[in-house]
C-alpha cells in the first residue's frame, strides 16, 4: 500500500494520523464498504485541500481485482455530522446520483474520526466552461448552474443553521472590522461599504427562507455529461435564497477579474444565470439581490485580507469597489 501523507501532525485534527494512513484507511473502507472490498491490492491518498486546524479534503483511489474505485474523504477538526445528515436529506429529496441535478452521494460519517466519505464525481468543473472562448458554452453553463439552484431552492428540505438578516448584519460588522486592520484605502472602502449596507437594510424584503448551499459558486459545480453536481456542503444554512444567487454572480465577477482581466468580462454569463433563475423561481428575489451581492463583496474582500495570497490587496480593493457600485447602482 502507498501512503502520500505529510499533514498528520495537526493537533486540532488528530484523526488525520489515522485516516491518512493507507493501512488504517483500508480497514475503515472495509468496514464502511464491505461490498467493495474486491481483493484490495493498493490504496492511494491524494490531498486536495488542507486548511490547518480546520479540515482536510483528499481523494482516495483503491485498486482492486475489479478495477480502481475512487471516493472523496474529508476530516474535520469539529464534529460535522450535520454535513452528512444534510447531504443525506438532500439526496433523498431528489438529488441522488441518478438525478440530472444532484449532489455527491454521501456514503458514511464516522463520528469518532470526524470523517466524511462521499462519492467522487469525475468531470469538468463549471469554471472550465466559464473560461471558454465560446459564448454559447458559457451560456449553457449558466443555464445548467441556475437550473440546479432553482430546483434546489424549490425542493431541498430546509435543514441547518438559520442565517437571517440580523445575523447577516452582525457578519457585515465583523467582516468590515477584520478588513480595517489592513489600513489604507482598503479599510476606508470597507467602512464605506458597511455604512452603505446599513442604510440599505430597511429596503431588504422578507421573502421567506429556504435551504441554501451557503457558498454556491462555479468552484462547487462539476458538470459530467448528463449531470450537474454541486458539492462542498460545509456552509449549508436556512436563509434567504438570494444569498446563493448573489454568491454565484459575485463569484463570476471575481473569476472574470482574476482570469480575464476585467470584472465585467463575464457579465453576459451572469445575466443568463439571473434570467434563468428568475424565470424558474420566485421573481421577488430580485429585490434583495443588490444588498446580498454587496455584502458578499465585503465577505470576499475580508478573505483576501485574511489569506493574503498573491495580489491580495488589489483583489480586495477591486472587490470592495464592485460592492460599492452594486449597492448604489444594482447588480
Amino acid at each position: 500500500m502507498t501512503a502520500i501523507v505529510d499533514c498528520t501532525a495537526d493537533p486540532a485534527i488528530p484523526a488525520l494520523a489515522v485516516v491518512l494512513d493507507a493501512v488504517e484507511l483500508d480497514r475503515i473502507l472495509d468496514a464502511l464498504l464491505p461490498s467493495h472490498h474486491g481483493g484490495s491490492r493498493d490504496l492511494q491518498i491524494r490531498i486536495l485541500r488542507y486548511h490547518p486546524g480546520k479540515r482536510c479534503v483528499f481523494e482516495i483511489v483503491r485498486e482492486s481485482t475489479d478495477g480502481p474505485r475512487s471516493w472523496i474523504g474529508k476530516v474535520y477538526a469539529a464534529d460535522r455530522a450535520d454535513v452528512y445528515q444534510t447531504m443525506d436529506a438532500i439526496s433523498r429529496a431528489g438529488f441522488g446520483p441518478a438525478a440530472e441535478c444532484s449532489i455527491p452521494e454521501p456514503i458514511a460519517y464516522v463520528r469518532e474520526l470526524r470523517f466524511l466519505l462521499q462519492e467522487k464525481v469525475a468531470g469538468p468543473f463549471a469554471t472550465e466552461f466559464f473560461l471558454s472562448d465560446d459564448d454559447d458554452v458559457r451560456r449553457r453553463t449558466s443555464q445548467r448552474c441556475s437550473g440546479w439552484l432553482a430546483r434546489f431552492h424549490e425542493m431541498a428540505p430546509p435543514t441547518g443553521p438559520i442565517l437571517d438578516l440580523a445575523q447577516i448584519r452582525l457578519l457585515i460588522d465583523r467582516w468590515s472590522q477584520r478588513i480595517a486592520g489592513a489600513g489604507g484605502a482598503i479599510a476606508d472602502k470597507a467602512g464605506q461599504l458597511r455604512a452603505q449596507l446599513e442604510l440599505a437594510v430597511p429596503r431588504v424584503r422578507d421573502i421567506g427562507e429556504c435551504a441554501c448551499h451557503g457558498s454556491f459558486t462555479h468552484h462547487q459545480v462539476i458538470m459530467p455529461a448528463g449531470r450537474t453536481v454541486t458539492f462542498d456542503w460545509d456552509d449549508h444554512a436556512v436563509a434567504d435564497p438570494v444569498f446563493d444567487v448573489a454568491r454565484f454572480v459575485v463569484g463570476l465577477r471575481r473569476l472574470a477579474l482574476r482570469c480575464l482581466g476585467s470584472v465585467r468580462a463575464l457579465d453576459a454569463a451572469a445575466g443568463t444565470f439571473l434570467e434563468t433563475y428568475l424565470l424558474r423561481c420566485r421573481s421577488e428575489v430580485a429585490a434583495n439581490l443588490s444588498f446580498y451581492a454587496a455584502a458578499i463583496c465585503l465577505r470576499l474582500a475580508k478573505k483576501d485580507v485574511h489569506h493574503q495570497a498573491e495580489s491580495w490587496a488589489e483583489k480586495a480593493e477591486a472587490t470592495l469597489d464592485e460592492g460599492l457600485r452594486v449597492v448604489e447602482q444594482g447588480v
